[in-house]
């Protein structure tokens, strides 16, 4: 019988260099050279997190994702935030703009339609730029980093020796 490999994946989206020179410089003082940074080539936002999907669920998610048809947008990160819990460092907004919500929710119904079981809290974006932050954080801090966003991608997330590794598999571009 032939075994049938799942992968782990989501959908996110990828900043341009420029926005994640501004990530990276939005680091607090106090928390540089601690913690595990973020490396910038895996600096993203994930817009919709898939899990372990077999091929046949892949090839239907991807389909699903040639249907989705949203504008390009520009969203602004204006915070820098920290998790107690998880210990992660994260950039987001103070609310999430209609554009990200409309692509999250036509992936969201895409997947669903698939037959993908997909986690029912509600949509909290945000790009983690340190796990194992240390220390108490006391409040967000402000920023003010525009990202033009022009596509979206498909994602594998895979565990080797050396930590997790992210490919993509595809991407499909905003009007």
């Amino acid at each position: 019988m032939e075994r049938i490999v799942a992968e782990r994946l989501f959908f996110a989206v990828w900043p341009d260099t420029a926005t994640r020179a501004a990530l990276r410089a939005s680091t607090p003082p106090r928390m540089r050279g601690s913690g595990r940074p973020t490396p910038e080539e895996k600096l993203h936002l994930t817009v919709l997190f898939l899990g372990q999907m077999t091929p046949a669920a892949r090839r239907c998610v991807e389909s699903a994702a040639d249907a989705v048809d949203c504008q390009a947008f520009t969203m602004k990160l204006t915070r820098i935030g920290y998790f107690p819990r998880s210990r992660v460092l994260w950039a987001g907004m103070s609310e999430v703009p209609e554009s990200l919500a409309a692509l999250h929710e036509a992936l969201r119904n895409g997947a669903r339609s698939c037959g993908c079981e997909i986690e029912t809290h509600a949509y909290a974006p945000h790009i983690t730029l340190m796990r194992d932050a240390p220390g108490h954080f006391p409040a967000p801090e402000r920023v003010d980093i525009p990202w033009h966003v022009r596509f979206f991608a498909l994602v594998a997330s895979r565990t080797r020796p050396g930590g997790t590794h992210y490919e993509t598999l595809r991407t499909w571009p905003l009007r």
